[in-house]
């Protein structure tokens, strides 16, 4: 049968039933507590990476040794001491032990760590060393002072099994995160391998996709250097055209402008001989024009010798004129010669008037010029 021990809360079972029920419930609470600190500790180990840093300070006085983590730390005369530091993945804590005199003073540092600083350092003054050896001496005292109280076998043995119990458990805790952290770092190793294939398919599917491309590339190249040739001959041939079409537009045009020379010459000579039988009748006008006036010009000066011939000429007027000039409509101007002096007059025959052209102003000249004959003169 099952025995137990005596407790202030365990009860010795009535029955084997009773056994079986707490031993289960123990199981549980057990296997419970395991998977809590399971993800505990995988928390820890995301939330914690490893970090790296250093700790330094000085001891008080009377300081016989200084640890960190476990390892001890050389200090100086002085007190002065420092030693790097690494944490592990899902360590948080950094403990510093100094023995003091028989007394032992454990100080404990949360290492906090942040994305963007990777190296930590931490500074533990000789006040805070100073101030804690004094809690700890305070706190002895305090306890000696206080009656411990008697504690029976049984209690001490519930105790003792109780111990050995959590020991087991946190024995098969470290187990169950060892195994745990075994499993995470073989499936990281599986992943990375995953990873790595993963990245060698992608880098032969990239380098397919680049060969393709590169086809690609050529095929158009390929593609073009054949457009352009066609281009090419499309162009030769539209310029051979255009050559044949500007050739024979130029063998029109010559034909054209000799023909429109031709024309032109044939119609510089239809307007020449135009002009020239213009002209041939204008002469014929000209000399038909000249022969009326000279018939005019003879009818007029054997008028004028008619009527002179018919002038009665006082006796101091009996000398010639050496020329008479009929200037204006009835007015005649008689230049003569005396004693190698010439001199003129005016005469009006139907005013039967002699004027002296020497005694004339040209006001005077102009007015009878310009007056009628039989017409009196102004005042």
């Amino acid at each position: 049968m099952f025995e137990f021990w005596k407790s202030e809360t365990i009860r010795k079972p009535r029955s084997l039933f009773a056994g079986f029920l707490i031993a289960f419930v123990i199981c549980h609470l057990s296997f419970v507590i395991c998977l809590a600190a399971l993800a505990a500790t995988q928390a820890d180990i995301k939330k914690y990476p490893p970090v790296s840093g250093d700790i330094y300070g000085q001891a008080a006085p009377g300081v016989r040794s200084v640890s960190v983590n476990g390892k001890p730390v050389a200090f100086d005369a002085g007190g002065n001491f420092r030693a790097p530091v690494k944490l592990a993945a899902g360590e948080k804590y950094l403990t510093l032990t100094i023995n003091y005199e028989g007394l032992r003073v454990i100080k404990k540092y949360l290492i906090v760590r942040k994305s963007e600083v990777n190296v930590f350092k931490v500074f533990v003054p000789k006040e805070k060393i100073e101030k804690s050896i004094a809690e700890v001496k305070a706190a002895r005292k305090t306890t000696a002072r206080k009656k411990k109280p008697a504690v029976s076998p049984e209690t001490l043995r519930a105790r003792e099994r109780a111990r050995q119990l959590a020991a087991q458990k946190e024995k098969e805790r470290q187990l169950a995160a060892q195994r745990e952290k075994e499993r995470l770092l073989a499936a990281r190793e599986k992943a990375k391998q995953e990873a790595i294939q993963k990245e060698k398919e992608l880098a032969a599917a990239r380098e397919k996709v680049r060969e393709l491309a590169v086809q690609k590339e050529k095929e158009e190249k390929e593609r073009r250097r054949l457009a352009a040739i066609k281009e090419k001959e499309h162009l030769l041939a539209a310029q051979k055209e255009l050559l044949a079409a500007r050739e024979k537009e130029r063998e029109s045009a010559k034909q054209k402008a000799k023909e429109e020379k031709e024309r032109e010459r044939l119609a510089a000579i239809k307007e020449k001989e135009r002009l020239l039988a213009a002209q041939e009748e204008l002469l014929a006008l000209k000399e038909k024009e000249l022969e009326r006036q000279k018939a005019e010009a003879e009818e007029k000066e054997r008028a004028l010798k008619e009527a002179i011939a018919k002038l009665p000429m006082p006796g101091p007027r009996t000398f010639e004129y050496l020329y008479v000039w009929e200037f204006s409509e009835g007015k005649l101007l008689a230049v003569k010669e005396k004693q190698g002096k010439y001199s003129a007059e005016i005469y009006i025959p139907v005013e039967k008037q002699w004027l002296n052209l020497k005694g004339l102003s040209d006001e005077d000249l102009k007015e009878l010029i310009e007056r009628p004959v039989g017409v009196k003169k102004k005042k």
